[in-house]
């Protein structure tokens, strides 16, 4: 893991809170993940300071802790969490946690069949035509994700539509036959 990204939402409102860490990974970055998040081993060991997860392991905690988590594509996340965490000596993410939602299981819950990239979503929840990004950063993917996530888990059982309200405020809808 070379970067995490966490950015803070309490009652569906952004607080302006966020963590945001790089990481060295001690090793050359292969080829793809450079391609995906832009960073190269001497990029990461400039932004990290040279700390490994290990030692930023306990900033993740204090930030998460008591937090329901949302992720797009949960396991794959999870599974380098508790991979960093279980090398660090430390039990897995969802401990630390209320609960990790997958964002991606709702979308392709909402959207079957559509393709729900975070991208994909966002062109068509955010209305952010050609929303391909070159490069992927933690932060930006989890700010970004906020904004689809509250899109995506809006309640509308407050939004009542029957005849009556329908007359009351335009003309009666009648149904296609």
């Amino acid at each position: 893991m070379v970067e995490a990204g966490f950015y803070e939402i309490i009652n569906r409102k952004p607080t302006g809170r966020f963590l945001h860490l790089y990481f060295d990974p001690k090793r050359d970055v292969p080829d793809e993940a450079k391609e995906v998040h832009g960073h190269s081993r001497d990029d990461l060991v400039r932004l990290s300071g040279k700390r490994i997860f290990a030692d930023r392991a306990q900033e993740i905690i204090d930030f998460i802790r008591g937090a329901k988590l949302v992720a797009h594509n949960a396991k794959f996340d999870t599974r380098f969490f508790d991979m960093e965490f279980k090398a660090a000596g430390l039990n897995p993410l969802s401990t630390y946690c209320e609960g990790i939602i997958d964002s991606l299981a709702i979308a392709q819950r909402l959207y079957p069949g559509q393709r729900n990239t975070l991208d994909a979503l966002l062109n068509r929840l955010v209305g952010k035509d050609n929303y391909e990004r070159e490069l992927h950063g933690a932060l930006l993917d989890a700010q970004l994700l906020s904004q689809v996530y509250l899109i995506m888990t809006v309640d509308q059982k407050g939004l009542e539509f029957n005849e009556r309200s329908l007359t009351k405020s335009g003309p009666k809808l009648t149904p296609a036959r």
